[in-house]
């Protein structure tokens, strides 16, 4: 747990903060482009890196999305809002790349049902 506090505090988490919503600024332009809701704040005091979206026009479709994206070894977590609606939740950190992040969107597309 030192080595890491260490490394964050030698980036600074300022960067790690920016970096964190640089990468989740492109999931959610990705998101939205396939017609996704994104959920969590965007921007603001409380958006971090941690990136929630639900289908609208189909919330059933999520629920089926989640397992395809485990067999892709996508991670993620399935959840529920507090009315029932059905989410899926990234949680990516300073240290993911954009290929990686391309590659979830296309897992994503690719899942579609």
């Amino acid at each position: 747990m030192k080595a890491s506090l260490d490394m964050l505090t030698n980036l600074g988490i300022p960067r790690v903060e920016s970096r964190l919503l640089e990468l989740k600024s492109a999931i959610c332009e990705g998101l939205e482009a396939m017609n996704y809701k994104v959920i969590s704040p965007q921007s603001g005091p409380n958006a971090s890196g941690i990136t929630s979206f639900t289908s609208l026009d189909n919330p059933k479709g999520i629920e089926s999305l989640f397992p395809v994206l485990l067999e892709k070894n996508i991670v993620l977590s399935f959840r529920h809002d507090r009315d029932g609606v059905p989410y899926l939740r990234f949680s990516p950190h300073f240290y993911n790349t954009h290929s990686e992040i391309e590659a979830v969107l296309e897992g994503i597309s690719n899942a579609r049902t």
